[in-house]
């Protein structure tokens, strides 16, 4: 998982420690959405302090995850469908322009730092670690960023992806009625990924356009197929 920005933090860090342990619980739905957080229950399960835990939550509340007032109880973001339509419809647009801009822009250290990460979620793919694909889809997707050499771009994108990693993991770990099986969705995320590290190797700004919208499109209708369907939210 890449390093949060917000505290001067490192790994071994209590606060970073915290903020790892605590982003998968909500990621992985361990803690629901809505549900109120027992800092004193936390606190002892993560053999952690108030202090490191508290600024844990304030960064996660920075990445949209967690909600509340200081002060007051904090809580789990709620998934609704019209939150879930517009961070998609936000996903989509910011993607595709920093893609495009990657695309221009992307050195061959980072097309190298690319395909290393593509490896990783291959072998995740292939041990179904669902925490390990969606963590490195997640730095995939933040490299071609960081690609783009656009520091405002950066920063809406981080934003963005953070607040959809609960879809991702729900996109890469459930079985989804009126879509494809959950073994082949992985696959396509693989085979997606591999035609994007293509366009980028080769500069492709036209079909690295048309490859990062058809990828999120295929995300967005699995999600919305998700919620669309019986399953009450978790």
């Amino acid at each position: 998982m890449l390093r949060p920005k917000g505290l001067n933090l490192k790994r071994g860090n209590n606060t970073f420690q915290a903020y790892e342990l605590l982003k998968k619980k909500i990621i992985t739905l361990e803690i629901k959405p809505g549900e109120h957080l027992d800092e004193k229950g936390l606190m002892k399960e993560l053999k952690i302090g108030r202090t490191p835990l508290r600024e844990a939550i304030l960064l996660l509340k920075n990445e949209k995850l967690i909600e509340g007032q200081p002060n007051k109880s904090s809580f789990v973001k709620e998934i609704t469908f019209k939150g879930v339509k517009d961070l998609l419809e936000t996903l989509l647009i910011i993607e595709r322009d920093a893609t495009c801009l990657a695309a221009q822009r992307v050195s061959p250290q980072q097309i190298a730092e690319l395909k290393t990460l593509q490896k990783r979620i291959e072998k995740a793919i292939e041990a179904k670690n669902f925490w390990e694909i969606t963590s490195c889809n997640l730095e995939f997707h933040f490299l071609i960023s960081s690609a783009s050499d656009n520091e405002f771009i950066i920063q809406f994108h981080r934003i963005t992806r953070n607040a959809a990693e609960r879809l991702s993991y729900l996109s890469v770990s459930h079985e989804i009625q009126g879509t494809l099986s959950l073994a082949e969705h992985i696959y396509s995320i693989s085979k997606e990924h591999q035609e994007l590290l293509s366009g980028l190797e080769t500069h492709d700004v036209h079909r690295i356009e048309n490859l990062s919208i058809e990828h999120i499109k295929h995300f967005q209708d699995r999600i919305l197929n998700y919620l669309k369907c019986d399953h009450a939210l978790p």
